[in-house]
């Protein structure tokens, strides 16, 4: 998955959108429990 970091506000909104409620307080976790690492895992 390819982030495009200069709209990187519009990104982790989207991020919130797609994912569960449950893993939006891993996008304050290290990378490896992100809901990217958990979507691609």
């Amino acid at each position: 998955m390819l982030m495009h970091f200069d709209h990187h506000a519009r990104t982790v909104r989207k991020l919130d959108t797609f994912a569960p409620p449950a893993l939006s307080p891993q996008r304050f976790a290290p990378l490896e429990q992100t809901p990217i690492a958990a979507a691609t895992a």
